[in-house]
């Protein structure tokens, strides 16, 4: 799995709890949160992982700090490592953006626990839905659901939260591949192919177009003549999701509060 992947924020969206601010901590905790937020922001993931160990070491309760060292870590390939940080920073203020963060963290399969996933999905789905009763509108609680979907390959879903994020962020690469993908397994090749290219002018990643160019390509292909049902999930994932999250390119907000 490509650890650059996997990438947790704070998330960009309203919640009836806010974030923690930071102003919650010492001024010079402040500083050192700050720093670390901007080493992870600038890609130095290792400078970053010890900067919120640092902040958790000395504020406990200081919630998204907990959330940060799991994006981190996650970032690092280090799914079962950062699972309990967000499960804690949820038990701890169960907000929005933490129950997200979970969530996140849950739809990607285990590397020690595989026959855990269905599981972690299930858990995942009740929080997704949780938030999207709460906060309607919440952009990664409906990227969350469509990475639900396509874990358990179910269209109808997809297409409804394709629906929501062309409503929230209609130019977005990772809005755009959602359509294009909906499209695709639909059999509207056309239109898939129109999304995938807007997605790939926005800027989806290289290797998810590539592989979504290729599915296409075989899917063209297979129209010209005998077709048969196959599963989306080995071309998309090849046993995790992380090439399906790149396009979400969520990094860590630079808020100052």
């Amino acid at each position: 799995m490509n650890p650059a992947l996997w990438l947790l924020a704070g998330a960009a969206f309203a919640s009836p709890v806010p974030d923690t601010p930071v102003t919650t901590l010492p001024d010079d905790l402040q500083a050192a949160f700050l720093q670390a937020e901007d080493d992870w922001q600038d890609g130095r993931l290792l400078d970053a992982e010890r900067g919120f160990e640092q902040i958790i070491t000395a504020a406990p309760t200081f919630d998204r700090a907990l959330r940060r060292r799991c994006g981190v870590l996650l970032q690092l390939g280090e799914r079962d490592a950062a699972l309990p940080l967000c499960d804690q920073a949820h038990q701890m203020r169960p907000s929005a953006e933490n129950a997200m963060g979970l969530a996140r963290v849950l739809l990607q399969p285990s590397d020690r626990l595989p026959g855990s996933h269905l599981e972690d999905l299930d858990r995942a789905r009740t929080l997704i839905d949780a938030t999207l009763e709460d906060v309607p509108d919440s952009l990664i609680a409906w990227q969350n659901l469509c990475l639900w979907s396509v874990a358990q390959e179910d269209l109808d879903t997809l297409g409804q939260c394709a629906a929501a994020l062309e409503r929230l962020d209609p130019q977005a690469s990772g809005t755009l591949y959602h359509q294009a993908l909906w499209h695709m397994e639909s059999g509207r090749l056309n239109q898939a192919a129109r999304h995938l290219e807007k997605a790939i002018h926005a800027g989806l990643d290289e290797g998810t177009a590539d592989a979504a160019e290729a599915r296409l390509s075989t899917l063209f292909a297979r129209a010209q003549g005998p077709t048969s049902s196959t599963s989306w999930l080995p071309w998309l994932v090849g046993g995790s999701l992380a090439a399906l999250l790149l396009m979400l390119g969520l990094a860590p907000q630079r808020s100052r509060s």
